[in-house]
């Protein structure tokens, strides 16, 4: 894979008056991409043949505005921060695909070496004008309130609906500056916020698509909502700043509520209609949580200090409304895995193939091998965390100092496609058992779950399962790729590691008083470096294979993280 890429940008500002000025400018950033795709004979997806592909893409994106600026005291106890401006943002795609199969001449991967090779193409372009203005009027620089407005025209959307504007309103005081506080308190502020921000959708989205493939003309199968509405989202956040004992103890704290609605998606309808989905506005999903910062300084002295920040972030996620007469969506699947959206749960339920149960108890067959519902119907996983949090330590002495921050995430599931496969190779270590033919579903495998046997029928009888069976016909039936089980292949997410660890010199001020320049520090930093817990045990549960909106909360044979080092060097003029 080659990629290449130009990034330009052009600016000019001149001042009007002392109080006025203008600012123009200009940005440009072009993407050229090759990328070759070789599949040998004996892959694993394709054993009796090979295949090539080339793609070729180009991508421009202009971006461009002009803003009028006003800045002034109006008094000594008011000032007055106006600006206005325009913006024209310009993109445009292009690519080229062929490809082909099953050589003549075996693995030489050359597209004329194919049978039947074949090509396609892709083309979009998108434009967006705006309108826009903000400004602020403080108070004895301890009282503001701010305030924005803009609007948006694009061409993604309908002409009726081309047009969406969105504002907000913020207003802050800094307490602190206005009432006298014991001197204990030497800083505290007080904020709120009311933001709204609209979105419009991707190009081509209005009317059915007319698709040509080897010469044949179809339809695609996504039918279009030719009124769409833009996107919004509206956000309330409150929010406290305090720092007390010379700002040797600092909270800050914040609380938010956030709503998404009129979101645009496409949703299955059944194939008698002629299309496979339509495309459409709906959904409220509601988001509420916290935010808190802790600071401590413990110690300071002369030579020595230690600083201490923990960060508490918590959000809480719920489909309040999907669209009118549908209470279920799903989103995105898979061979282990789909999402499931559903009106009064939590964004991001993941359902899969899952363990038949009576009254909670795994129902098994009378080869002792457990029961298994036919399709994806189980909730298995939400990647969704319980809390994030990070500790942060920093130690000074003299020109020396060290940081660590430790990374905590509690809850959250993964669904390992990774490990259904390799565990129906018996390729893990926990597949060794029972290799003899003694594993009993519910006593020393799964021992968690309660096991029942069945009749012929599937009927549940009272009988404890007590059927021994191998490890081969257990992960056979739980593994592989084409059906797997998710339930038998979910894992915690909650993870604590050592995300950075950091240690540096500054030179001190006689050193660089005779050297050119004004300040010097080297630090030597470590990131990611490891775990202190991982409840996954097999993988970093950051590891991700795409960034799809349904990629979280999937691992299926993405590359790990890495291990870095590296040398920092500052320098201040």
């Amino acid at each position: 894979q080659l990629r290449e890429r130009v990034l330009g940008l052009i600016s000019l500002k001149y001042q009007i008056t002392e109080d006025l000025s203008i600012l123009g400018r200009s940005g440009i950033d072009r993407r050229n991409n090759f990328e070759e795709f070789l599949r040998y004979v004996d892959t694993y997806t394709t054993a009796n043949g090979d295949s090539y592909s080339k793609d070729y893409s180009y991508g421009l994106e202009w971006n461009s505005d002009v803003l009028l600026n006003f800045d002034k005291d109006l008094s000594e106890t008011f000032s007055l921060n106006l600006s206005a401006g325009a913006n024209l943002r310009q993109s445009k795609f292009e690519g080229l695909n062929i490809n082909g199969a099953n050589f003549s001449v075996e693995n030489l991967f050359s597209i004329t070496n194919t049978n039947q090779p074949r090509g396609g193409e892709d083309f979009s372009e998108k434009e967006q004008q705006s309108v826009y203005a903000f400004g602020e009027i403080g108070f004895r620089n301890a009282i503001f309130l701010s305030g924005s407005f803009r609007n948006d025209w694009s061409s993604t959307l309908p002409a009726d609906n081309r047009s969406y504007n969105y504002p907000s309103v913020g207003l802050t005081a800094v307490v602190s500056d206005l009432i006298d506080f014991p001197s204990a308190i030497s800083f505290f502020k007080i904020r709120g916020s009311y933001a709204e921000v609209g979105n419009d959708t991707d190009p081509y989205n209005l009317f059915r698509r007319v698709n040509v493939n080897a010469g044949a003309i179809s339809l695609n199968n996504t039918l279009p909502l030719q009124n769409l509405r833009p996107e919004r989202t509206t956000t309330w956040e409150a929010g406290a700043d305090a720092r007390l004992f010379d700002d040797n103890l600092r909270l800050d704290f914040t609380y938010y509520k956030s709503n998404s609605f009129d979101q645009l998606f496409a949703t299955n309808v059944p194939p008698a209609s002629g299309v496979s989905n339509v495309f459409l506005n709906g959904a409220d999903v509601q988001n509420t949580g916290v935010e808190i910062i802790l600071g401590i300084t413990p110690v300071t002295t002369p030579n020595f200090s230690w600083d201490i920040n923990v960060n508490f972030a918590r959000n809480v996620s719920e489909v309040l409304k999907i669209v009118d007469d549908i209470d279920e969506l799903r989103q995105g699947g898979g061979f282990l895995r789909e999402y499931k959206i559903e009106a009064g749960e939590p964004f991001g339920n993941q359902f899969s193939r899952g363990f038949l149960r009576d009254e909670g108890n795994v129902l098994v067959d009378t080869l002792g091998l457990p029961l298994v519902t036919p399709g994806k119907t189980v909730e298995v996983a939400n990647y969704n965390p319980d809390f994030l949090m990070g500790i942060s330590n920093t130690l000074k002495y003299k020109g020396f100092s060290l940081r660590a921050l430790i990374d905590v995430r509690q809850g959250g599931q993964v669904a390992v496609f990774t490990e259904a496969i390799m565990a129906g190779n018996g390729l893990l270590d926990y597949t060794a058992q029972g290799r003899d033919g003694t594993l009993v579903f519910g006593e020393n495998i799964f021992e968690g779950e309660t096991a029942v046997l069945a009749d012929d029928e599937g009927n549940p009888t009272s009988t404890p399962n007590n059927i021994q069976v191998s490890a081969e016909a257990l992960w056979n039936r739980l593994g592989g790729r084409n059906t797997p089980i998710g339930e038998a292949f979910v894992r915690d997410a909650s993870n604590i590691r050592l995300r950075e660890l950091a240690f540096g010199y500054t030179l001190p001020d006689g050193i660089t008083s005779r050297l050119p320049f004004r300040t010097a520090s080297v630090s030597i930093v470590g990131r990611n470096l490891f775990f202190l817990s991982n409840k996954t045990e097999y993988f970093d549960p950051e590891a991700v294979q795409s960034v799809d909106n349904n990629a979280e909360g999937l691992n299926s044979f993405a590359p790990p993280t890495t291990r870095s080092f590296g040398v920092s060097l500052n320098f201040g003029f």
